[in-house]
């Protein structure tokens, strides 16, 4: 492993750092809207999980699968581009005389598209959010109380560090 970049079983190799990447820089992290749950937001595919308990009328339904597949496309066509971007990335970093300026600016260029990535998962959060009246963004609200009160009696003990646990935590 030389660690110059370039392609490696189902992943890319960082160049800057010599370690393996699945899927890209953050599409494991980001990816399905987990930067949205990280800040206890509700993304679109929460909020029509949760149709029934929060009594959504057929048009919040329709509106809220609306901003879902908007950020689907979008989120389909930042990730493109940002892959896209990567492989120049490592084009540049494979070269024998490394142009740093030509590298900065790839990097900074796959950044932006990172940013752009979480700012499209927030917004569809926010706007998803916007269509609900008072009363269901109150129940909302309530319903990670609910849960864990109710989820605590019935959570089964796991010695630390089972493989169970540790796959429950990275969902």
């Amino acid at each position: 492993m030389s660690g110059q970049g370039g392609m490696m079983q189902g992943g890319m190799m960082c160049p800057m750092c010599g370690q393996m990447m699945k899927g890209g820089m953050m599409q494991g992290m980001m990816g399905g809207g987990m930067m949205a749950q990280m800040h206890k937001m509700p993304t679109p595919q929460m909020l029509l999980s949760l149709a029934d308990e929060l009594k959504l009328d057929e048009e919040q339904v329709k509106s809220i699968q609306k901003i879902g597949f908007n950020l689907q496309k979008e989120v389909i066509r930042k990730n493109a581009d940002r892959s896209v971007a990567e492989v120049e990335l490592n084009e540049l970093m494979s070269q024998d005389e490394i142009n740093l300026e030509q590298a900065q600016r790839k990097i900074q260029q796959i950044a932006s598209l990172e940013g752009e990535l979480k700012i499209a998962h927030i917004k569809a959060s926010i706007d998803a959010k916007k269509v609900l009246t008072n009363e269901q963004r109150a129940e909302l609200k309530e319903m990670p109380k609910k849960k864990s009160v109710m989820q605590q009696p019935q959570k089964p003990a796991m010695p630390m560090g089972s493989s169970t646990e540790q796959e429950m935590h990275h969902q």
